[in-house]
């Protein structure tokens, strides 16, 4: 841990967390694995409650064509004291909404992550 790390990462958190909105997180969880099989089933979903910064558009630049589409929102999270790391395809509801993750992208303070972006698709 840097010395930046020390100062940024509770100054980005309390930001978001003034100023930002509550969304819903879902992360399905596996209940069972047989080694001797390979097979797995699925548990229920764990959710999670996490300030972000509210949804904004994906700016024009970023644009692919293919993981980020016109049309796609992204939303930053505080990496310090999460509970879980955001991943493609996870499930997340905003204001009701419903959106799949396409895309995360950490960035980082120091040695340590600060934020996760994350791209969002309806």
């Amino acid at each position: 841990m840097t010395q930046l790390d020390d100062q940024l990462l509770p100054e980005v958190k309390a930001i978001i967390d003034e100023f930002g909105k509550s969304v819903v997180f879902e992360e399905l969880t596996l209940s069972e694995y047989d080694p001797t099989t390979g097979a797995a089933t699925e548990g229920g979903p764990n959710t999670y409650t996490v300030v972000v910064t509210p949804p904004d558009k994906v700016k024009q630049y970023l644009v692919n064509g293919e993981t980020i589409q016109v049309g796609d929102s992204v939303i930053m999270m505080p990496a310090q004291d999460a509970e879980f790391t955001p991943v493609v395809d996870q499930a997340v509801t905003i204001d009701t909404v419903d959106f799949k993750v396409v895309k995360v992208e950490p960035i980082y303070s120091g040695d340590l992550i600060a934020v996760w972006t994350i791209f969002l698709r309806r």
